[in-house]
């Protein structure tokens, strides 16, 4: 038996316990929590979806990709469903991130793989197309014979200006 509590995880009955979770989940119908990530340092307080990439002038810190098929470009997400790490900004968890920190650096969660909704200028991009950074913190579509580092694949149609993109990044 596995059951999630506020207390922690109880594993095998209640005797058998792990420590207060760092973790949270809830209900909805949103396109998040369907995403694994990990935890990295920005430069700045971006938008949840922006695209970013480690900082040509600091590579310590990650900051709006700039690139075109960017081979290290990431996702920014709100609440993953599973996280490398503790996003420390104020806008995290719904706007509620009771880690946050003004003190210590800011920090995302920026998604490796799963599902996630993108910004795009390019209203039309087709089921399945292959997308990549546009150089903007966004997304494009790839053209049919375009060859380069893809960030995964569109799953739906832009909607509000966003793509959801399955993330799944692969060379072209």
């Amino acid at each position: 038996m596995l059951q999630a509590t506020t207390d922690g995880l109880v594993v095998g009955g209640p005797n058998v316990r792990t420590s207060t979770p760092t973790f949270n989940w809830s209900a909805g119908g949103t396109f998040a929590n369907f995403d694994y990530a990990e935890v990295v340092p920005v430069d700045d307080l971006y938008d949840f979806g922006t695209v970013i990439c480690p900082s040509d002038s600091n590579p310590d810190y990650w900051t709006r990709c700039t690139h075109v098929a960017c081979p290290a470009a990431m996702v920014i997400v709100e609440s993953p469903g599973m996280s490398l790490g503790v996003a420390n900004n104020p806008n995290q968890y719904y706007g509620q991130n009771p880690w946050y920190n003004p003190n210590l650096p800011l920090s995302f969660h920026a998604a490796l793989v799963g599902r996630v909704a993108v910004p795009s200028m390019q209203e039309d991009i087709p089921l399945r197309a292959f997308v990549c950074s546009d150089g903007n913190g966004g997304i494009r579509a790839m053209a049919d014979d375009e060859h380069g580092m893809a960030l995964g694949v569109c799953i739906g149609p832009v909607l509000n200006g966003k793509a959801p993109v399955l993330l799944r990044p692969v060379w072209r």
